[in-house]
């Protein structure tokens, strides 16, 4: 990465703006440029990584939701 190692905080905090305004691929782009990533390939990666953590983030709510039988 261009400016350095990321922190999984960094992650966590593109992850959250992704949810707060509700984006797709494209913005999850912008959200990793804004993080500091030029190349495509880095911009691509962090994109993909943010977009796991939000989908880890629904998992983990929607299991909190449903009851244990």
């Amino acid at each position: 990465m261009s400016e350095g190692l990321r922190t999984d905080q960094d992650y966590m905090d593109a992850a959250a703006a992704w949810r707060s305004h509700k984006t797709t691929y494209h913005r999850s782009r912008d959200i990793a440029y804004e993080l500091g990533f030029r190349s495509d390939t880095e911009i691509g990666q962090a994109a993909i990584k943010i977009i796991e953590l939000r989908l880890a983030s629904i998992l983990a709510s929607e299991t909190k939701r449903k009851p244990n039988p």
